[in-house]
């Protein structure tokens, strides 16, 4: 995998790489994944709504699980995600403020950050660094914070996807939400979130990490806007768990037909370490600290 570690290297060097960043990254910290936050949501509705959501919850439709919850009960729904995701406290359940990952994001990234996290980590991260707030970020569909500006002047910018957790109106988590930000059939470009997006995907080197890439809104975005064929696609990289081979192809295939390639590492026992030393790696490559044969 050295040349394509050696790509994504360059991409830092030429601070051309906006991460995106997924719920696996938060965990550390205390925060659910996806389908723990929307298991646990429906254990506090009760009744038949665990029943209810269960197929869709085995079979990874979050947007349908997320749906039903939010029609059952939409103000225990954004109850819970106000409270759930909240700035969690140092001392709380001994986690740290800041995973890892996020702690490494102001070395990866000088311009855009991209996120499906309702979680103010990032956020707290750059303010810590820099000694001020973002100015340029985008809550789901909001439009109003200067995000488009701060894009394509190259500044410190964070996108985040589902909205944030303290404004419910900004949430993009349900089917209905979701096709209010997208569309409906197609996805529609006249809408905001879709044409920021899309304009990082073909001004960026995108790098996911803590995501599992499955088949979503946002790739079939990707998707969509490599089969129109009208832009030059920057090649974008994936850190993904190592998993077994037919998997591994059939994964491997599909991303590279959206120009992103996977660096694949080990785990053992949900034990990422190794990501958090390919990243440190990676920087420190760039950053000419260490030389890898060609670099």
């Amino acid at each position: 995998q050295l040349p394509t570690f050696l790509d994504f290297v360059d991409v830092i060097k030429r601070q051309r790489v906006a991460p995106f960043i997924g719920a696996g990254v938060s965990l550390p910290a205390g925060y659910p994944s996806w389908g723990n936050a929307l298991e646990n949501l429906a254990k506090q509705m009760g009744g038949d709504v665990p029943a209810k959501i269960k197929y869709d919850l085995d079979n990874y439709c979050y947007l349908a699980v997320a749906e039903i919850l939010y029609q059952h009960n939409e103000y225990l729904f954004k109850n819970f995600v106000q409270t759930e995701f909240r700035l969690k406290a140092a001392q709380e359940e001994d986690k740290p403020v800041f995973p890892p990952v996020v702690d490494l994001l102001p070395q990866l990234s000088k311009s855009c950050v991209v996120t499906t996290n309702f979680d103010r980590l990032i956020e707290k991260k750059f303010e810590l660094v820099s000694g001020k707030p973002l100015s340029g970020y985008m809550y789901g569909k909001q439009e109003q914070n200067g995000f488009v500006n701060q894009l394509l002047k190259g500044e410190q910018c964070l996108m985040k996807l589902h909205g944030d957790s303290e404004q419910a109106q900004s949430y993009v988590f349900t089917e209905s939400q979701y096709k209010d930000a997208y569309g409906d059939a197609e996805i529609d470009f006249t809408k905001q979130l879709p044409r920021s997006l899309r304009q990082i995907y073909i001004s960026y080197s995108l790098v996911f990490i803590g995501c599992s890439l499955e088949q979503d809104r946002t790739l079939e975005l990707f998707k969509s806007v490599m089969d129109q064929g009208h832009f030059e696609i920057p090649w974008h990289y994936a850190f993904l768990p190592d998993c077994e081979p037919a998997s591994k192809a059939e994964k491997m295939g599909r991303l590279l037909s959206m120009n992103i390639k996977p660096i694949w590492y080990k785990t053992i026992e949900h034990d990422h370490s190794m990501l958090i030393n390919l990243l440190l790696l990676a920087v420190d490559v760039a950053n000419k600290k260490f030389s890898l044969g060609s670099s």
